[in-house]
């Protein structure tokens, strides 16, 4: 998503997503990329993170404060028929809309009105 604002003044601010907590990744600066829990016993990882870091780290150029939301599912093994399936495209995305809408979008839509109100 192209922002406002840096990635990393939203992702400050997002502290869980789907009753779970962001934790900061250790791999990276602070505030540039959050994920829930990882391990082999967690089938969906949720990730948030700097898009605009992460392209010029490798040496890419991608426009500024774009800010990238995704949810990774491990251990899962999709046919290409269902994959392409639009009924299973929908219900991925409700499900990828579920887990992100109940307090991300909530807390980065407040955020900018927030920041848009002169003081």
């Amino acid at each position: 998503m192209k922002m406002k604002l840096p990635a990393d003044e939203y992702i400050k601010q997002v502290r869980e997503a789907s009753g779970r907590i962001l934790w900061n990744d250790a791999n990276f600066p602070e505030s540039k990329q959050k994920t829930t829990e990882k391990s082999k016993y967690f089938r969906k990882v949720l990730k948030i993170y700097d898009k605009t870091f992460e392209a010029g780290e490798k040496g890419r150029r991608v426009g500024a404060n774009i800010l990238r939301i995704e949810t990774i599912y491990k251990h899962q093994s999709v046919p290409l028929t269902e994959l392409t399936d639009n009924s299973f495209l929908s219900k991925v995305g409700r499900i990828f809309y579920k887990d992100w809408s109940e307090k991300l979008c909530k807390r980065v839509v407040r955020y900018e009105r927030c920041k848009d109100v002169p003081t």
